[in-house]
């Protein structure tokens, strides 16, 4: 059995409620900061990033911040510390015969809207899926990949913004199983991910490791106060990070729910 995380709360007991007042038809996870409030859908075959005042969801109709083309998805939102949002998309621009991989995008704060998105590029796009971007304050970015030097079906890499140096394997973190939908605390510290590894609750489960003298120690299990016998992922926090917000999908269940719950990342060995 893996080692659970000790978690220090912002509340106790442990509250966890349902973030109910988003579309039935929510295909990604969900990232908020204090204001805003994304996420992406799947209508009429076409897939959409959509956001909205936080303190307006569900009760007016969000904005189209993009639509892609058929055939073409917008994956896995992410509102950075550097107030950019990140995504994955297999858009690709002329597009290359053969690709259809994901890779990392980005929008830029512009007024009151968004501007036109572009492709991050090197040194994080590759011939594989870059899934789940995530970025700290000082633009360490992460995601989950496939790529041939990993240890199993899916491995965390990180890499720094601006430096031509690829990204690496964080193979303290990953495992021969799949590991996925990475979440990094603004000051780089905390790595929450969800993986299917043996050992948890569930199918998946949410795990968490912390940077130790620059170094990513073996991650946690969150424990049975977050992970169930069903599948946990699709993690983040918002931006004050004492809401913990994921996905859960109950046994035999392919809707799921988006659930938050007050919480401070602090992991312990316990």
């Amino acid at each position: 059995m893996p080692v659970m995380a000790s978690l220090v709360l912002a509340q106790s007991p442990m509250a966890i409620q349902v973030l109910d007042r988003l579309p039935d038809d929510l295909m990604t996870r969900v990232t908020m900061n204090g204001e805003t409030i994304i996420y992406g859908v799947q209508r009429d075959g076409a897939w959409q990033l959509l956001g909205q005042p936080a303190t307006q969801a569900g009760t007016s109709p969000p904005t189209v911040l993009m639509t892609a083309p058929p055939g073409h998805v917008l994956l896995s939102p992410a509102l950075a510390p550097d107030g950019r949002l990140y995504f994955e998309s297999n858009l690709r621009t002329p597009a290359i015969a053969g690709r259809d991989d994901s890779d990392v995008w980005v929008m830029e704060r512009s007024g009151q809207g968004w501007s036109e998105a572009r492709p991050l590029g090197s040194p994080f796009a590759s011939e594989y899926n870059e899934h789940y971007p995530t970025l700290d304050a000082a633009g360490t970015l992460c995601f989950n990949s496939a790529r041939p030097q990993g240890l199993g079906r899916n491995d965390i890499y990180c890499g720094a913004r601006g430096s031509t140096e690829p990204p690496r394997l964080i193979a303290s973190v990953s495992s021969p199983a799949q590991d996925a939908s990475p979440w990094l605390s603004r000051d780089g510290t905390v790595l929450l991910f969800a993986s299917n590894r043996p050992g948890g609750a569930g199918g998946w489960d949410l795990y968490v490791s912390r940077k130790e003298s620059g170094h990513w120690a073996p991650p946690l299990n969150l424990g049975p106060a977050i992970n169930t016998a069903g599948d946990e992922t699709w993690v983040t926090l918002s931006a004050s990070e004492d809401r913990l917000i994921f996905r859960r999908f109950e046994p035999g269940d392919k809707t799921g729910r988006v659930l938050v719950t007050s919480y401070t990342a602090v992991p312990s060995q316990g």
